[in-house]
């Protein structure tokens, strides 16, 4: 049975596993924004719509054990934003992704937990780190306890954002989902202004 969430080491997670969160996080997205973009336009006509991506911080900023997670959340921001750049104006619909960062619910106990590759059981290993973390704070009642968001708190946002005239293509919903991001976008901006000579004179040479 798919399952929207896999943790494991991304050297032991099978196939099949992988393409079983892709199925669901990836490929059921696109399925009803193709829909709902074609019904927006077509039947709901001159109103239009809001599409929200229900995408996550990990699209973004990867974390150990999430390889898969994170990749279908990559692809899912990569859809969205391709989306939003080629419905047309005038068809008024509005896209956003929400990129939560940890909230309480089940995913983690509903999710398929990969056995552990040997080489990465080092407890000094990041993966076999948060693998523990993961395992420990499954529950719903510890990851309260670690201050993880509370849905409710969060669809309300969500609701608001529905209401916004002109709203944003992404919105990140939780502190730690804010930091994550910024200190992504900080590290990206250190190494593209780094390397960016790199891309200097990468022409072909012509001939005088």
């Amino acid at each position: 049975m798919p399952v929207t969430l896999v943790f494991g080491d991304a050297e032991a997670t099978p196939d099949e596993a992988a393409r079983n969160v892709f199925e669901v996080d990836f490929w059921g997205a696109v399925h009803v924004s193709q829909e709902a973009v074609r019904f927006f336009r077509e039947e709901n006509s001159p109103q239009g719509g809001r599409l929200i991506q229900n995408s996550a911080a990990v699209g973004l900023v990867t974390r150990e054990g999430l390889a898969f997670y994170g990749a279908a959340k990559h692809a899912l921001e990569a859809f969205t934003e391709t989306l939003s750049k080629e419905v047309n104006s005038a068809w008024n619909i509005k896209i956003t992704s929400v990129l939560p960062g940890g909230f309480v619910t089940d995913i983690t106990t509903s999710g398929q937990l990969i056995p552990q590759h040997p080489a990465y059981a080092d407890d000094s290993n990041a993966v076999a780190l948060v693998r523990k973390m993961f395992i420990e704070n499954a529950s719903m009642e510890a990851m309260n306890r670690l201050g993880c968001g509370d849905p409710a708190k969060g669809v309300q946002k969500i609701y608001k954002l529905s209401k916004l005239p002109d709203p944003p293509l992404r919105v990140l919903l939780g502190r730690d989902s804010n930091y994550m991001v910024k200190e992504w976008h900080t590290q990206l901006g250190r190494e593209t202004e780094e390397y960016a000579h790199w891309s200097d004179s990468l022409g072909f040479e012509v001939d005088k």
